[in-house]
């Protein structure tokens, strides 16, 4: 009886210190504050939206991509460059941008914005048309990469698509007038 009360009192003894240690750690900021690293990829990348779900052959549509400097970072982003590829299906009708220059070859669009100071945000606008021989259905893809001075080319988060081509929509047959 006696050894099965030191083991016990052992056991409540180590039991407590575990506790205390727990509590400890727990109340420290290293739970509360988020590791600190100079790898901000995450807050960088573009985001990238359209402006419809659905678009028919011949209509238009509106891609806009955010660039966000976080306002946490410390430095100033130079040679800024976001390039994007659009969609065969579709045609470019112009570009829009809320700082520096933008142009396009082909599909191949190219923003350069330059500098850009922490917290800091750029919108850039892509305006396309869907092509008259756009397949029904078709999932438009399309991500935007961004470059800036000391840093990798980051991607735009992948979407499963933009926007799909609408399908042709036929009168049924009773709201046809025949003569």
């Amino acid at each position: 009886m006696k050894q099965w009360k030191r083991k016990m009192g052992l056991l409540t003894f180590v039991g407590g210190i575990l506790l205390v240690a727990m509590l400890a750690s727990l109340a420290s900021s290293t739970w509360a504050t988020p590791a600190q690293n100079d790898d901000t990829w995450n807050n960088t990348i573009p985001d990238k939206y359209s402006n419809k779900s659905l678009v028919g052959r011949g209509e238009s549509a509106e891609f806009q991509i955010l660039v966000n400097h976080p306002i946490t970072a410390t430095d100033t982003w130079y040679s800024t460059v976001v390039t994007d590829t659009v969609d065969a299906n579709l045609q470019i009708t112009g570009l829009d941008t809320t700082q520096g220059s933008a142009s396009w070859t082909g599909q191949n669009v190219t923003f350069t914005i330059g500098t850009i100071l922490p917290g800091e945000w750029e919108t850039l606008k892509i305006y396309v048309r869907v092509n008259d021989d756009a397949l029904s259905g078709h999932n438009v893809e399309n991500v935007a990469y961004m470059y800036h001075q000391g840093w990798k080319w980051v991607a735009s988060e992948p979407k499963p698509w933009m926007f799909c081509v609408a399908y042709q929509q036929y009168m049924p047959l009773a709201m046809k007038r025949f003569p």
